[in-house]
Parts: structure tokens; sequence; C-alpha cells
């Protein structure tokens, strides 16, 4: 099972306060989230933790996961869409999350 990302210095649009030196990257198939979007970590989390967002246009963005809330830093698409900082309300299942509701 791979590690987590262990962070040096975060990419440039990742720079929540909250970041710690190791954070789970997630991947979504989409450019931003939305109820029923899907991500999936690269390894299993623990309840609460730091993470990574990779959205299908290659923007990566900082966040928290606490319990089955997601909240990602601000950000813009790759389009230049700026995105607020935002909170969800997830379904998590392995490595595997699902949206539900904003937060």
């Amino acid at each position: 099972m791979p590690e987590p990302a262990s962070l040096g210095k975060p990419p440039q649009d990742a720079t929540s306060p909250s970041m710690t030196e190791t954070a789970y990257r997630l991947t979504f198939t989409h450019t931003h989230l939305y109820p029923g979007a899907t991500g999936t970590f690269d390894a299993d989390p623990p309840e609460s933790a730091a993470i990574l967002a990779t959205f299908s246009d290659g923007v990566t963005v900082g966040g928290w996961i606490e319990g089955d809330v997601l909240t990602l830093d601000a950000h813009r698409t790759a389009a230049g869409t700026p995105i607020a900082e935002k909170s969800w309300r997830v379904e998590r299942e392995g490595t595997t999350l699902r949206v539900i509701h904003r937060a």
C-alpha cells in the first residue's frame, strides 16, 4: 500500500495553513466538486488528515478531511474559474470517496 505524499514544499496552489508534513493524495475525475462526484485516495487515510486534491484539469489544492467532512482551500480551475473554500459532506469506503452535499 502506498505511503501518503511527503510534502517538502507544498504545490503553489496548496498553501493551506492546515497542511502538515504529510498529506494524503485524493484524485477527482472532474474539475470541481458537486453532489455525486467521486475521488480516490492513494492510501486509506485516517479519520482526520491533511490532503492534496488533484482535479481532472491538473489543478492541485490543499485541504483537510475530518470524519465525513472534506474541506478544500480556495483555488482556481485551470480555466481560471475561482472556487471559494468549501466544505462537503462525504461518504468514504476504503480509498473511495463520494460527495453527498455541501456541509
